[in-house]
């Protein structure tokens, strides 16, 4: 089996992580940015500097798996992420790539949502946790993926997390729908303004509004700057 290193520095320890080759799930443009240590860099670079061993992390939107690798390193607990993906392959190969790097990761597979049941998905090769990340079939066009619906309040509560990372794709907003923080003390969240994004694109007003959302609970905030586009709120 092939693969590729990816190389964190961190502030006391340096982390090699190994990423198999699987043309199948991962383009080849990502592979190379994985090779120089781009991929992800953001989220990643303030997360070697925010995240302490003893804190508990929850992912909202899994990827192929290296963030929830690079917060099982930086943590001492268990990392639970999150995604509604129904693509199996993908599946298998963040299956592989946890292995591979012996990581404990505890992975829920379901859609955030305020439906209650099953619901169904689109597949695709994203990083959702939303079910409106997710594509949820607005055209009658059925696909057959059904995944289970997860409250976030109750998802986040039973993961004991004091940490929520997000890159759910163009449904942000819905972190500001309900109440979930009582326990976290840190959020970084990756905020989806690219034009590629049609429906679920973030503007200013929206920023504003999560940030409010975030101070009316208590929260500092660093803003997203025109570099890093992540919004990253602490306690």
């Amino acid at each position: 089996m092939e693969i590729i290193e990816y190389l964190v520095k961190g502030l006391k320890h340096h982390y090699k992580i190994f990423v198999p080759i699987d043309y199948d799930i991962i383009h080849p443009k990502t592979y190379e940015k994985i090779r120089i240590g781009r991929y992800e860099y953001g989220m990643i670079r303030r997360m070697k500097y925010l995240v302490k061993p003893e804190d508990s992390i929850i992912e909202f939107g899994t990827g192929i798996g290296l963030t929830a690798i690079v917060a099982s390193k930086l943590s001492r607990n268990v990392v639970t992420t999150v995604d509604c993906n129904p693509n199996d392959k993908l599946r298998k190969f963040r299956d592989k790539f946890w292995k591979i790097n012996e990581v404990n990761v505890n992975y829920i597979h379901g859609a955030i949502t305020k439906q209650k049941g099953m619901l169904e998905v689109e597949r695709g090769d994203r990083k959702v946790a939303f079910s409106s990340g997710a594509s949820i079939i607005p055209m009658g066009k059925p696909t057959g993926d059904f995944v289970p619906c997860l409250d976030i309040r109750e998802t986040v509560i039973n993961s004991d997390a004091n940490i929520l990372l997000a890159d759910i794709e163009g449904s942000e907003l819905e972190l500001i729908e309900t109440e979930w923080t009582d326990n976290i003390r840190m959020a970084m969240i990756e905020l989806h303004t690219e034009k590629y994004i049609k429906i679920m694109k973030i503007g200013n007003k929206d920023i504003e509004n999560m940030g409010r959302y975030f101070k009316d609970r208590g929260f500092n905030i660093k803003s997203p700057s025109c570099r890093g586009k992540q919004l990253v709120v602490w306690k």
